[in-house]
């Protein structure tokens, strides 16, 4: 504990108590008890650990507005929706694995649960020895995908250039 070639080393701001979270989107907005609260989507963290924050303790400001600018008649935005379109091709992470990012498609989506097929191998940090997925196909319920995985909207190379001429 005492070590002399530690002294100079700072603790880590991440390990403190009362480290902020990351705001990733706002994705509501009511009143409750006659104060304005935004549902807040943590980063890492799947849509189902949402929670209602006061607007005073919302800092992110800019996801606020952009949140109030959006179109009022709209439906849930496709990244704000609880589970990936039918068909669609998204990014899922595993609460457990964040550094592991894997590109499906969502082969079935239903009461009984949503069924992934795996189209690419996953981004990794390091060199991992499982085996690969790529063209397998997984069942999870939709109670363990709200749970236990986050997702976002794979984008394609036509778009990113779109976005980059516009």
């Amino acid at each position: 504990m005492n070590d002399p070639h530690l002294n100079d080393v700072e603790p880590d701001a991440r390990f403190e108590k009362g480290v902020e979270h990351e705001v990733e989107a706002i994705v509501g907005k009511r009143i409750h008890k006659g104060r304005v609260q935004y549902k807040c989507k943590w980063r890492w963290h799947p849509l189902s650990s949402a929670s209602w924050e006061d607007e005073s303790d919302v800092l992110c400001k800019q996801l606020v507005q952009d949140y109030e600018n959006r179109d009022v008649g709209s439906d849930l935005r496709f990244d704000d929706a609880p589970f990936p379109p039918l068909y669609a091709i998204v990014r899922v992470r595993h609460c457990k694995e964040l550094n592991r990012e894997y590109t499906v498609k969502v082969a079935k989506l239903d009461k009984d649960g949503i069924q992934l097929h795996y189209l690419k191998e996953p981004t990794r940090t390091k060199r991992s020895k499982k085996e690969s997925l790529v063209g397998m196909k997984s069942a999870i319920s939709l109670a363990d995908f709200l749970r236990f995985y986050q997702w976002e909207r794979e984008r394609d190379e036509y778009e990113d250039e779109r976005g980059a001429e516009g």
